[in-house]
């Protein structure tokens, strides 16, 4: 071999080199950065369950009124009605599901608010908050809980 092969082989042989270690740094960033957005995603989606739980409560759709006046409770009777037009509200809601658990006094029942799960996914996330529904059947108060439940 002569000399000028041999530092046309060298310098191919750097090229190459530095080819690979590019590839394995590109690789090594790629993934970083798409746990990073895949965790600022679920940041997100806990940002957005959490706005939902001080939201809900002061919805018109659901919330209590008497005689113009305005209370922070959910109207059990309001419910029925808005499960009939809660697929127009997923623009808001997304892929969640909203539930109200009766927890005093006794006979505890679940309202199923809105409900949309996903086909596919990994795990689910759960956030509740205490609440105050009314009752319009025996015009009482009751204690509640307000759960929502997020899918990803």
């Amino acid at each position: 071999m002569r000399r000028g092969e041999i530092q046309i082989y060298e310098t191919i042989l750097v090229i190459f080199f530095f080819v690979v270690i590019f590839v394995f740094g590109f690789l090594f960033f790629y993934k970083f950065t798409l746990e990073g957005i895949r965790s600022d995603n679920l940041d997100y989606e806990e940002f957005k369950s959490r706005q939902l739980i001080s939201y809900i409560p002061s919805m018109y759709e659901l919330r209590c009124s008497s005689m113009l006046a305005e209370v922070e409770c959910i109207d059990l009777g309001k419910i029925s009605g808005f499960k009939k037009v809660s697929t127009a509200y997923f623009d808001i809601f997304g892929y969640k599901r909203v539930i109200i658990k009766e927890v005093y006094p006794g006979n505890a029942q679940d309202f199923i608010i809105y409900e949309k799960i996903p086909v596919k996914y990994k795990s689910k996330e759960v956030i509740a908050s205490p609440l105050s529904i009314y009752s319009p059947k025996d015009d009482s108060y009751k204690v509640a809980k307000l759960i929502i439940e997020w899918y990803h």
